[in-house]
């Protein structure tokens, strides 16, 4: 194939994941979902309108990082109030991603086994649905792609190409920050292989992105917060005694335990439940090696756990299109890569820096806790070794009986292992107190019908729910 048909090819690949990404931010935006925001999406809201209102001095204290509100803030500046710009781009950004899953993938697959992951990711339904709500996701994993392509195209004589690399990682942990441990996993990487200048030069650069962030924090309580001030609270959800490994929030009974006051200053606050998860921790290890086990269930489980939404609920809704491409699951996905990865031909020497983002950014999710969310800034990777992983086994057609056996059985293995439901990975009562907060955005908005719906789906599961039963007695 020609240079120029290549790149034709590649550019219709982005062309198609901006189709599908733009008819599902149509389909989601005419949604009573996009009008009403609940959780992290309400809060990226009010602190985008901080910001277009009153800058940086509008988010006091940044208690998460900032790189996507202030974007929102962007666009509601300077769009007359209109979010529409900010997520444009957002499903523009989304799109690109697909072209460079393609380039990240060409430094140690061949060209067809590349363009295959870059279409893989493309149809992939969750990076669709993670194209449209008011999330950071989207945006972390654009970034988190450029700068990986530009840290491997930084091999050889063109060092220079780590100073942007540090500085899309360093946006990347303005969007979400547990890529910070993988960037400190890619300077020592660099470090070991006597390449100390490079490493010192990726996180100079990174850190002279976060640097803003950390004077405005010191500036406004006098305590050095980097990025965030909410990381020992997640550890706690993710880790006490209580914690189940999938729920984004702690529950009443830990909280009431600890009593944390309200009042305490943002680093001896999060101090105080960094403390008490360890001390959790301590008290039961048996419990918490059990909990580890059950979040790598989660990692590698098909089913998407609910965060700020119940994608599937909302898939359901609203896009006809993403439920039919929601067939082609994370359950399907990964047991094709753990084919490829195991047995693919790739040259895995130019492939390290692909697994040291996998593997200490998979540790962090298990240090803390999984859902659909989290996760999803792996599956550009999952493409990638799972067009690989149906190569192999294409290779391998005539021959799975006999030599390809292990082959076969691992793909069938993770199939089965993947598709269970053990540890209550899809329990329906999960998602019982978000279907009440969209059931009560919903109401605040006059959308009785949106409301009704959620109600039911409270109902169905606990006919008992008292929150529920008031809020369906208010209704018209």
């Amino acid at each position: 194939m020609t240079t120029k048909r290549r790149w034709l090819l590649v550019g219709l690949i982005v062309l198609l994941a901006a189709v599908l990404r733009l008819v599902f931010l149509q389909q989601f935006r005419c949604s009573d979902f996009y009008d009403c925001p609940v959780l992290d999406m309400r809060t990226y809201l009010e602190q985008a309108q901080a910001m277009a209102r009153d800058g940086w001095h509008g988010l006091g204290v940044v208690w998460r990082p900032p790189l996507y509100p202030a974007l929102l803030s962007l666009s509601l500046r300077f769009a007359n109030n209109s979010l529409l710009p900010a997520l444009l781009v957002q499903a523009l950004l989304a799109s690109v991603s697909a072209g460079l899953v393609y380039l990240i993938a060409r430094r140690f697959v061949a060209e067809g086994i590349s363009q295959a992951a870059a279409a893989l990711y493309a149809i992939n339904w969750m990076a669709i649905y993670f194209s449209a709500p008011l999330e950071g996701t989207s945006l972390f994993i654009f970034l988190l792609l450029l700068s990986l392509w530009l840290l491997m195209a930084a091999e050889g004589r063109r060092a220079w190409l780590l100073v942007p690399a540090g500085l899309a990682v360093g946006l990347s942990a303005l969007v979400r920050t547990e890529v910070l441990p993988v960037v400190l996993v890619w300077a020592l990487w660099m470090a070991c292989r006597r390449r100390v200048a490079h490493a010192l030069l990726v996180l100079a650069f990174a850190g002279i992105t976060i640097l803003p962030v950390a004077v405005h924090n010191y500036r406004m309580c006098g305590q050095f917060i980097p990025v965030t001030a909410i990381g020992g609270y997640n550890f706690f959800v993710g880790n006490n005694a209580q914690a189940d490994g999938k729920t984004v929030w702690a529950s009443a009974a830990a909280l009431k335990a600890l009593a944390v006051p309200v009042d305490l200053p943002p680093l001896e606050n999060q101090s105080r439940y960094l403390k008490a998860a360890f001390g959790d921790i301590r008290k039961d290890p048996a419990r918490f090696a059990g909990l580890l086990a059950k979040k790598a269930y989660y990692l590698i489980n098909a089913h998407e756990i609910a965060s700020n939404t119940d994608v599937y609920c909302v898939i359901a809704e609203t896009s006809p299109m993403l439920a039919v491409l929601a067939l082609l699951s994370f359950g399907i996905l990964l047991p094709f890569a753990v084919v490829g990865v195991m047995f693919g031909n790739y040259d895995r020497r130019a492939a390290v820096p692909v697994f040291l983002f996998i593997i200490p950014f998979a540790l962090v999710l298990l240090a803390f806790f999984v859902n659909a969310r989290f996760r999803a800034p792996m599956i550009p990777f999952c493409c990638v070794f799972a067009a690989l992983g149906a190569a192999a086994i294409w290779r391998e057609r005539n021959n799975l009986l006999a030599g390809g056996r292990t082959l076969l059985l691992t793909l069938v293995l993770f199939l089965v292992l993947c598709n269970t439901r053990f540890f209550g990975v899809a329990d329906p009562r999960d998602n019982l107190e978000l279907y009440l907060h969209h059931a009560v955005a919903f109401h605040g908005r006059q959308r009785t019908e949106s409301c009704r719906n959620m109600l039911v789906r409270v109902l169905d599961v606990d006919p008992q729910s008292k929150p529920a039963i008031y809020l369906w007695r208010q209704l018209p």
